[in-house]
This record gives structure tokens, C-alpha cells and sequence, in this order.
């Protein structure tokens, strides 16, 4: 039989078969059955459906259309590795678009875990990341940079292409949660936006804000709210309603040095700690009027230019016995004479020197329990052969051995009155019910006693003790 035609020829009919061990033709084959090789079928197939090929033997370059496949990489006949497959794996090297604008569908990615998974939802036009860990360190998003550079990092860039407007919201981080009747609630924000200033968004001097946001009774408040102003600096306004509470739960430095606002302290104040104070200053509307807490000093000081009250204390409490008062303590235990207190007068002498010139001096005389005693000096400037000095001009004690408090005047006189301008008078009342009279003692040179008294009938008398009776002592001279 021959195995060469040049012509079309009908070999077979359709109940009829043959076996051909070569067949070679420059024309076209028409097969009405079956068509079985065991060798190799080289040419093209004309007709596109071939359902009954089973296989093609092995292809080492698939060209259709503009899709070419060699080996394990999908690609286009311009860019033949933009895909290459692996077990378990498909590299892209190109840019994957999924539908169309306007018309888009949904892109699923599943994690390790189940019901982990992202999805770009086109009905929402949202990308989410649904994760079900509850431990600290799962998350849904991680950046990671590798760089060495010290002001690398990762970064999340936030950008509206829009015009934008001063105060316009530029991005938001929102936090959100269903409430108790389901419904998904944004708790907390993070908002960045234009600034406010009319200047705001000049090129080269553009101002932002960023504001946190906390739900508050319902209703999204600003808790922090960071702005930036046109003169290079960024305030900040914390917290919101007058009834909210800020906490630092360290320490808080304020650099600037001034609290501009009215401020209400419901706690306690510390300024510094035991042995490193710091100066604490209030000023008041005059100039060079302000009390100062000196460190330097350890001194409280309040200065004035005026000649008004410097200090006023004042009391709202209805009871007669009570009133403002001042106490000076001094907590140590004590000992006998020592000193208590003092109250200093300084002034400016006319060549300009701090010069002392009274003082209120107290001191504890006696310190024993149930028995103590203490005294008051009134203490002045005295000039004197030896140079000024500071003299005790009244001093005021008590006694331990009954109730009476004796004034000494260890430096002086005593003048009553004013010459030519105020009457002087001296009262001294008598005792126990009109029996015992009221005295003067009197200490001659040698030192004794005499004690000057007046009698009912107005007899001045003189006795050498303490008069109880008007029958005490003797007469003086010759009185009518």
C-alpha cells in the first residue's frame, strides 16, 4: 500500500479502517472516525474544538494569542516571566487589577488561622483584617523596616488629595466597638487636620493639628487637641469641661515657667523635695508687688511699694473668743530660756542700710511640765557711748510661783503721756475685794524695799512689804 499522496484521496469510508505506518501529505487530512497515533502528529490542527485529544505529549513553549507559558512562568509575549509558579506558590511580577472603576469585586487573602483572613470588600469600598487572637502581642498590622538609617522607620502616610479648607479633617485613625445593643460605636479617634489661623495653609508655613478624641456620654470630645501656630510653636489643649481631671503620674516640667490661666489646685502642692527647694513667686496687680518663697533664703517674702496692710487675716467665725491669729512654734523640745520666737521691724537708715530697729521677742523661761513659764520683750534701737544697740525696753514675764505677771522695764523709764499734748495717768487697782491695796515699790539706794500705797481715805502710806490692810505702814510726811 502506498504511504505517499499528493493528491486528496478517501482512504476509508466510514465503516472501514486501515493502518498506516507513515503518512506524510502536503494537503489536507480529513478523518471521519477515529484518528489514533503512536508516534508524532505534526502540522496544525484546523479545527479549534478538539475534545477527544487526550494528550499532547510534552510542550516546552505554549504560545496562544499574547499568552506565552515555558516551564513554570506565565506571561505576556512582552513580559514572559510576569508569573512564575511554584508547589504551594505564585509569584507576580507585575501590577494585578481586579475589576474595573465602578465595578469591582472582592479580594480575599486567609491567614494560618481560621476566620483570619483580609478581604477588600468592594460593596463597603473598605479593606478589612478580621483576626480572632486575644493575646497582647497578635495584631493585624505590622510595618517593619529594615533600615539602619537612625531616622528610619516604618512609616503610615494618611493623604487627601482634595483642596482642602482650614479645619479640615485630614485623616482619621478610628477605634470602634458594638455597645450593648449592638450597634458598632466609634469609642476613641485619632485626627489629624488643617489648621485653624488664617495662615494656615500658606506654602512654607503651613499649620496642623492633631486632635484625640475620646466618646464622651455619647458624644465624641476632644481630649488632646496638639496645634501648631504660626510663630514656630505647638500648643496643647488637654482634657475638656471644667469637672475633668488630668493626672501626671510622674513628675511635670514646665519650661516656659508661666501658668497663663486661671487655675484651681484641689490637692496638695510640693515644690521640690526636702533639702532642694526651688523659688515659688505670686505677683500681684502693682508692679514690684509679690511674695516670694527664697530658697536661697529658706525665707517667705512679701513686697510692696504701697503703705497698705502687706498681710491681712480674716476670720468669718461668729464665736466672740475667736478671731485671726498667728502662731509662731517651735516644735523642738525645750529648755529652759530658750527662745522662741521673734518678730523683727528693719528699715533703711539715710545712708541706704538694712538697719534693725525693734524687735518682739519671746522666750520660754521655764519648760517644765505643768509649770512652764514663758516672757515677751519689747526690744528697740538705743543709741548708747558704746554704739547702737538693741535694748529691751519692756519685758513682760510670768511667774512659777503664782498667778501674776510682772512688766519689767530693765533699760528705762516709764512716761505716760505726751508733754504738752496727752494727760498721763497711771491706775493701780486694788485686790481680793477692795481690801488690799494697789502699791508702788519703790528701792532706795542701800536697796530696800518700799512699798507706797493709798489708804480708803486717800492717806499715802508707806510700808516695808506688801500691803494687805489699810492699817499697813505709816503715813508720809504731813498730809491735810
Amino acid at each position: 500500500m502506498p504511504t505517499s499522496w499528493t493528491r486528496e484521496t478517501t482512504l476509508g469510508t466510514s465503516t472501514s479502517s486501515m493502518s498506516v505506518t507513515t503518512l506524510t501529505t502536503t494537503g489536507n487530512v480529513t478523518v471521519g472516525g477515529t484518528l489514533t497515533s503512536t508516534g508524532t502528529i505534526t502540522g496544525t490542527l484546523v479545527t479549534a474544538a478538539q475534545g477527544n485529544i487526550t494528550s499532547v505529549g510534552t510542550l516546552t513553549t505554549l504560545t496562544v494569542d499574547n499568552v506565552i507559558v515555558n516551564g513554570t512562568t506565565i506571561g505576556h509575549t512582552s513580559d514572559t516571566d510576569l508569573m512564575t509558579l511554584a508547589s504551594g506558590a505564585l509569584t507576580v511580577s507585575g501590577t494585578i487589577t481586579v475589576g474595573v472603576d465602578d465595578t469591582g469585586h472582592d479580594v480575599k487573602f486567609f491567614g494560618a488561622t481560621a476566620s483570619n483572613y483580609m478581604i477588600y470588600d468592594q460593596s463597603d469600598d473598605m479593606l478589612k483584617i478580621y483576626t480572632t487572637g486575644s493575646s497582647s502581642g497578635s495584631g493585624s498590622v505590622k510595618l517593619i523596616h529594615t533600615d539602619t538609617d537612625a531616622l528610619a522607620g516604618p512609616k503610615l502616610i494618611m493623604r487627601r488629595i482634595a483642596n482642602d479648607a482650614l479645619n479640615d479633617v485630614i485623616g482619621n485613625v478610628t477605634f470602634s466597638a458594638d455597645d450593648d445593643g449592638d450597634g458598632e460605636t466609634a469609642y476613641a479617634a485619632v485626627r489629624g487636620q488643617v489648621g485653624a489661623s488664617a495662615g494656615a495653609m500658606a506654602a512654607g508655613a503651613e499649620e496642623g493639628a492633631l486632635n484625640l478624641i475620646a466618646m464622651a456620654n455619647g458624644t465624641e470630645t476632644s481630649g488632646i487637641l496638639i496645634k501648631g501656630q504660626a510663630d514656630g510653636t505647638v500648643d496643647v489643649n488637654i482634657a475638656n469641661g471644667a469637672a475633668s481631671i488630668t493626672t501626671v503620674a510622674g513628675d511635670l516640667a514646665i519650661t516656659g515657667g508661666n501658668i497663663t490661666t486661671a487655675t484651681t489646685f484641689d490637692s496638695t502642692v510640693t515644690v521640690g523635695v526636702d533639702d532642694a527647694g526651688h523659688d515659688v513667686k505670686f505677683f500681684g496687680n502693682t508692679a514690684s508687688h509679690y511674695m516670694l518663697w527664697d530658697t536661697s533664703e529658706d525665707t517667705l517674702r512679701i513686697a510692696s511699694t504701697g503703705n497698705t496692710a502687706n498681710l491681712i487675716l480674716s476670720s468669718s467665725d461668729t464665736d466672740a473668743a475667736t478671731g485671726p491669729g498667728i502662731t509662731l512654734e517651735r516644735i523642738a523640745t525645750g529648755a529652759d530660756n530658750d527662745a522662741l520666737g521673734k518678730i523683727d521691724f528693719y528699715g533703711r537708715d539715710d545712708g541706704g542700710n538694712t538697719t534693725l530697729y525693734a524687735r518682739l521677742y519671746s522666750q520660754l523661761i521655764t519648760a517644765a511640765d505643768g509649770g512652764e513659764v514663758g516672757s515677751m520683750q519689747f526690744q528697740m534701737m538705743t543709741e548708747s557711748a558704746s554704739g547702737n544697740t538693741v535694748k529691751t525696753g519692756l519685758w513682760i514675764k510670768g511667774s512659777s510661783t503664782n498667778d501674776r505677771v510682772t512688766c519689767n522695764m530693765p533699760n528705762g523709764g516709764l512716761i505716760i503721756g505726751l508733754n504738752s499734748s496727752s494727760q498721763g495717768s497711771l491706775t493701780l487697782w486694788d485686790g481680793a475685794g477692795g481690801n488690799t491695796p494697789g502699791y508702788i515699790v519703790l528701792y532706795s539706794p542701800n536697796g530696800t524695799a518700799n512699798y507706797i500705797f493709798c489708804e480708803d481715805d486717800g492717806t499715802l502710806k508707806r510700808h516695808t512689804s506688801i500691803p494687805t490692810a489699810n492699817g499697813d505702814g505709816s503715813e508720809i510726811g504731813g498730809q491735810s
